[in-house]
């Protein structure tokens, strides 16, 4: 990971509403542009979208909630602090 990049997730994630609900408030201090949108109720199925600083541990916390599937990963090193370059 190179430090001060934004990584941006997205995918399918499977996990209940309540739990969803502890998800939502560890991914809003984890990164920002953060949506939740559900894709089959009956099936606990919903899309994620997140940018976040580190890729690893967004991925431990999502983990550790529910099951996303079909991961997108890009990095956007556009929306990293400029670093100077002495």
């Amino acid at each position: 990971e190179n430090p001060g990049s934004i990584w941006e997730i997205m995918g399918t994630l499977t996990i209940d509403p309540l739990t969803l609900v502890q998800l939502r408030a560890e991914l809003e201090e984890l990164g920002d542009s953060l949506l939740l949108t559900p894709l089959d109720f009956k099936n606990n199925m919903w899309t994620l979208h997140v940018h976040v600083p580190s890729l690893e541990e967004a991925r431990k916390v999502i983990a550790h909630y529910g099951v996303l599937a079909d991961e997108r990963v890009s990095e956007d090193e556009s929306a990293a602090p400029s670093r100077s370059q002495d």
